[in-house]
Parts: structure tokens; sequence; C-alpha cells
């Protein structure tokens, strides 16, 4: 009973240390921040998931059925009894039972049942005396409840030999309690109904019984109910599990025993970084958060891995899983002697590591897509801590494209880095857009889009897609490539071509405003109306700043599309207060020797016009100076058009405002808005602009004529005498 209880209040701990939440987005996995230790480390595994496959599933009949309120299991568990009751039990028999459980013994309960089938009366009775301490009455009527239904399918039959089971156990008599466990699973495994999962609970229950024994029979017991799908039993194969590494002797005990070897194996591979160690760097934060597995001079790890090359075994069922525990601890020999006799993906995954480690590239890229060929693409191991604190989402297919994807930018193979980044789906999405926005070429770009995303995708495709529960949720792939290919053709100036790509239809008309107006305002034509060339550029510079996130915008920096610009990664540090110092902005800086050969020269010619976050607003504000070269000077709308132009920068980019503002100033007139420019703006006029250009043609005209008057005056007096000269010749 005491084991149970540590065990209960361990189970608590775990979960209360797993709730916790963090601010924003579901930010995406990312591997390319730091490549070289995106392909150096191996990612732990899924404990739970590790344990519920070492064995079949007992029964299929046997179904888990465990409340979810840890903290109040117990009145969990009389509400799912009592749901169960209501659903099997006619209205009237269910009253019935309702008021034999409020009955003060087992006596009164009894005949408070009156009318009710044998065993349904009997084992509500034994129910109640069980709940006041009267084991011996309870013992009886659960007998009687047996004897009253024999048949496959009584409703109470699994109930009262289970309430046996658990009279035996409170009584010390372990052997009856195990067979009566056991009977239990029998019961069910021949048919008997079981709403409340108690054959799995069985077996977490007879493994209860053995605790205080130094043996790996309760283990085993755990491993069928986690086999079944029991958190329940999985969590108390981790507690377990821990014991046994603690203790030097039983760990020795369970590496003789080959489940449980497989089951230490497991938890090596999945949860080292819970093991003490001898190193003190890692409790240096930035040694943890730069390597948070750094298991190589963990006592239990050495002592598990020495024990296991002492004793080797011929069954090579996990040792793959041994293989990437002796990676992850550096025991590089071992590892490298363990996968050459196995060909599972995560040997692939390991052999591809082991191969960057003595430089071979080109084998670490075979093996790598070995691995990704090799796990399911539904496989999920829950999540774990990435590169930065977030908790990140683990599908090992997925995770094996991206670090191939990783590989592939270091050997300068782009486009092959794009197909597995891509095949990685959209929890890598932040790392796939990078080399389709930056690093791919237009024309490779244009290419792979027509091969992979040629067309939107049907609504249904999309939405499975998005539909698994592991991943990010950034959405359907392929929808997300043919939008950063839009807006890419569009910074490029290729707007016809990029139009049919934009999956909104008021993207797509917004973007087909903008090249209406950018066609216009670069074209000819305009030599008599210059004001309407003006409002073309004018037009264009409002619909980039209304939509220039959806037509203009990067998909990561500076923009951030990917997140609707609600976020960004401004470039800044904080002081020793505190206080965010921001910087001048940068592009992404390319460091370490996993970058490709021409990488850094692709990434410089993708380059957006500005590297301040929202660039498009400072693409707008250059339209308004275009703009302003076709319109009087000292008109309204030369004025107002600088002044919206201002508002868009000046409390983002001050700098780049003062541009306009001193042009203003330079050039304007006095303006009733002048006080407040940038603020309160009011629309350009250009109907007022177009007069006034005429007048000043017209003023022009007449300084001309009257300046240069004598000149042709006399230049025609002397042509006509020359003509006469001429004829008088």
């Amino acid at each position: 009973m005491m084991h149970r209880n540590r065990l209960s209040l361990a189970l608590i701990a775990v979960l209360a240390a797993s709730t916790a939440s963090a601010c924003g987005p579901d930010f995406p996995n990312e591997v390319l921040d730091d490549r070289a230790r995106t392909l150096s480390h191996l990612p732990e595994g899924a404990f739970h998931v590790e344990v519920a496959r070492l064995l079949p599933k007992p029964d299929a009949r046997f179904v888990a059925n465990e409340s979810q309120d840890y903290w109040d299991a117990e009145t969990a568990q009389r509400e799912q009894r009592s749901g169960v009751e209501s659903r099997d039990l006619a209205p009237d028999e269910h009253e019935r039972v309702v008021a034999m459980r409020q009955s003060a013994d087992a006596s009164s309960a009894f005949a408070a049942g009156a009318g009710l089938p044998d065993d349904i009366r009997h084992y509500v009775a034994g129910a109640v005396a069980w709940e006041h301490d009267q084991l011996d009455v309870a013992r009886d009527h659960f007998e009687r409840a047996l004897v009253a239904n024999t048949a496959a399918d009584a409703r109470r039959a699994s109930w009262a030999k289970y309430m046996l089971a658990r009279i035996a156990a409170r009584g010390d008599d372990l052997d009856a309690a195990a067979a009566a466990f056991a009977k239990v699973r029998e019961r069910v495994a021949a048919g008997a109904p079981d709403p409340l999962g108690l054959a799995v609970a069985s077996f977490g229950e007879e493994a209860a019984l053995h605790l205080d024994a130094y043996s790996t029979a309760p283990l085993h017991l755990y491993l069928q109910q986690a086999a079944t799908g029991s958190v329940s039993g999985a969590n108390s194969v981790l507690m377990l599990t821990r014991s046994a590494f603690a203790d030097a002797g039983m760990l020795k005990a369970w590496i003789e025993d080959p489940l449980a070897r497989r089951v230490a194996v497991a938890y090596a591979y999945s949860r080292a970084g819970e093991l003490s160690t001898d190193d003190p760097e890692v409790y240096d934060e930035d040694a943890y958060m730069g390597d948070p597995y750094r298991i190589g001079q963990s006592a239990a790890i050495v002592r598990l891995l020495d024990a296991i090359e002492a004793s080797p075994q011929t069954d090579t069922e996990g040792v793959d899983r041994l293989a990437a525990v002796a990676y992850r601890a550096g025991r590089f020999d071992l590892a490298e002697r363990l996968v050459a006799q196995d060909k599972s993906p995560l040997s692939a995954w390991v052999r591809a590591k082991l191969a960057l480690r003595k430089g071979d590239r080109d084998g670490a890229a075979k093996a790598y897509a070995e691995a990704a060929a090799g796990f399911p693409r539904e496989e999920a191991w829950g999540g774990q801590y990435g590169l930065t604190s977030e908790w990140q989402a683990l599908q090992p297919q997925c995770q094996v494209n991206a670090e191939l994807g990783t590989l592939n930018l270091a050997r300068g193979d782009y486009v092959a880095a794009m197909e597995a980044l891509y095949a990685a789906g959209d929890t890598y999405w932040m790392d796939a857009q990078y080399v389709a926005d930056r690093v791919l070429t237009l024309d490779e770009l244009r290419a792979f889009v027509g091969k992979h995303a040629a067309s939107a995708p049907a609504p249904a495709a999309a939405e499975a897609e998005g539909d698994d529960s592991e991943s990010v949720g950034y959405g359907d792939v392929a929808t997300q490539l043919r939008d950063l290919f839009a807006r890419r053709l569009m910074r490029a100036g290729a707007y016809d071509e990029a139009l049919p790509y934009f999956s909104e239809d008021d993207h797509r008309e917004a973007a087909g405003k903008y090249a209406a107006a950018m066609a216009r305002a670069q074209g000819g034509g305009f030599w008599f109306d210059r004001v309407g060339r003006a409002e073309a550029w004018y037009e264009a510079a409002t619909t980039a700043r209304d939509w220039g996130m959806e037509i203009l915008g990067t998909e990561g920096p500076p923009d951030f599309e990917i997140w609707g610009g609600s976020f960004g990664r401004e470039s800044g540090h904080y002081d020793d207060q505190w206080n965010w110092i921001p910087e001048p902005p940068t592009d992404v800086k390319l460091e370490g020797e996993w970058i490709g050969a021409d990488e850094p020269q692709r990434l410089a010619a993708s380059k957006p016009p500005y590297l301040s976050r929202f660039q498009y607003r400072q693409v707008a504000a250059d339209h308004v100076m275009q703009a302003a070269n076709f319109v009087p000077a000292r008109s309204q709308a030369f004025a107002a058009m600088l002044c919206v132009g201002t508002g868009w920068l000046i409390d983002r980019e001050p700098e780049a405002a003062r541009v306009l503002y001193r042009r203003y100033v330079a050039d304007g007139a006095l303006v009733p808005f002048g006080a407040h420019f940038g603020r309160d703006c009011p629309a350009p006029e250009f109907e007022r602009a177009r007069e006034r250009l005429k007048f000043e043609r017209v003023r022009a005209a007449k300084v001309a004529v009257r300046h240069y008057a004598p000149w042709i005056a006399g230049v025609f007096a002397l042509l006509i005498g020359g003509w006469f000269w001429r004829r008088r010749g």
C-alpha cells in the first residue's frame, strides 16, 4: 500500500510539472538556427511510446478507462461508475441503486435494493460494506453476486471479482489477490462486460502486490497494462524504471531480463536528462541550453552500457535504441558496432550521425534518406525542447527530413534541401520557407512549385494536411508555398505571373490592383497628364501600405508573414536594467561550417528592398516619392502625399520618415497640416494639382515668350534679310 501511495504522489508531481504554458503562437520547429547542433544532436525518443510497443496488446477487449482528474481521482471514478450504472440499468433500477449507495450499512443497502436482480443487489450491498471497511461482509456479498449470475455476459461479474481481489490484497493474501485479478482478465477476455476498464486496471493492481519483491515481475505486469494504451500503466513503468536506475543491484537484475533490459534502454534513450551527472556544466544554464542531454558523464548510463557490453544477448530487439543511447553518451564505437547489426530507421538515423562525424556527407545523406523512408509518416513521439526553450512536437520522419534538408544545404544541393524540408511538413515550415524565399533562385522555385504545388489543393486535402494533432498547425504547405511564390514574384515585378498563385481572393484582387497601378505609373503616355501618373504611383503606394504583408511581405524575416506580421524578431539587446536597446536591422547571418558554398551569394541576391520589419511600408513610401515627382511642388497634393508617406514610417522608421519631411520642407508650400506633418494628413487633391500644373505651364510659357521674344524677333529679321539678299543675288 505504501508503494502505491508513492506511485500516486510521484504521478501527481510529474503531471503538475508538465502543465506549463507559453504566450504567443505555437512557433514552428527550426533546425537551421544552429545547424551544427542539429546535425550532431540525436533527439530523445518518447518513453510512453517506447513502452507501449514493447508488448502486443493483451486482448482486443482490454480497453483502458482511466480518469483524467489526477487531483481527485476517487471522485472522478465514482462519477464514472455512476454514469455506467445509469446507462446499463433501467431508470427504476438506477434509482434503487442510488438509494442503496446512500445507505448507512450493507444490510440497509440490501433491504433498499428489494426488487433488483440478485447479482446487482448483492454487488451494491458489497460495495457499501467496502466503503464502510466491513471487508468480511463485503466479501460475502461479492461472492453471492457471482453465484447469482454465472452467465458470460453478467453485468457485475468482473466488478465483483475485481473487488474480491482488492479485499484479498488488503488482507495481505497476495496469492489469492493475484489469482483474482487474473480471473478478472479471463472473464473480460471471454466476453464479460467491462465498461470501467477493470481488466486493464487489474494489471496495475496485481503489479502493486509485488513491489516489495526484488524482481522484474511487477514490471512485466505494468508493461502489459501499458500495451493496452493505459497512461497509468506507462506512468507506472516510468516510475519503476527510475527506481531501477537509482539502484545498481536492481539495474543489474533488469539487464539480465531481456524485456526489462529493453525498458532500461528505452528509459536511457528517452529520459536521460533526468539522470544525475558528475558534470557541473550541465547545471550551468547556458551549457544546458546548448545541449540539454549531455549524458556521457551520467554514472547510471555508464553502468548500463558497461553491463550490457559485459553480458551481450543474441536477441537484437531494441538494438537500435541501444545504439542511440551509446551515440548520445559518446560511445561512438559501440554505436557503430550496434547499427551494423540492424536495418531499422532509427539505426539508419544513427548511422547518418556517425557518418557526419567522419566527414562523410554523401554517406550521411544516403542514411538519412533510408531513415526518412523507414519511419511511418504518422508516428509521433510527443514533444521535447528543441534548440530554443519552446516545447516542440516531434515526428521522427519529419525531423529526419528536416535534418537531411540541413545537410543538403551544406552540400550545396539547394533544390534537394527544399525537397527534404518540404517533405518535413508544416512543423518545419520556418526552415522550408527560408530556402524557398531566400536560397532558391526564382527559376528554381518556379520549377519546384510547378512540381509540388502547380495547382491549389482541394479543400479536403488541405484539411487532411492540417489535421495532424502533433503538428504545429501552420496549415497546408502547398498553399503556403504558392502564396510565398506569389509574393516573391510580386517583389520581383512579375505581377501577371504572380496573380494565379494567391490563395485568397481578396489578396489576389489587391495584387491585381497594385499591378495595374504600377503598370500605369511606369508606362508612357502621361506627358499631357503628369498628375495621372502621380495618381497611379500614389494608388500603388496606398495598396502596398494597406496590403503589403499579404502581397509583398516576406514569409520569414523581416516581415514574418508566417505569423501575419503579429510577431517578429527585432534586432537589439537588453541593457543591464533590462531596457530593450534596438539595433540596426541586418539580414540573416550565416555562420559555421554547414553553410552552402554559394548560399551567402544567393541570400544577397534575394534580399528584400529593405531589412527593417514591414519593409513594404518603405516600398510604399518610395512610391510616394515617385508620385511627388509628377505634381507641382507647391500643390496641396505634393504636401499631402508626403505627409501620408511620413505617417507610414514616423513611428517605426523615423530616419526614413525624415527624408520625406525634408523634401516637403525644401520644396513644398506652407499648408495648414504642416504643423502636425505625418500625424493628421488630408487626402491629396489631384484635380487641384492638375489646375495648378496647367497654370504653371501657361505661366512658364508666358515667361518664356517675354524672355525670348527679342531674340526670336532678331532671328526672324535675320532670316528675312537673308532671304531678300539671296533674291537680289
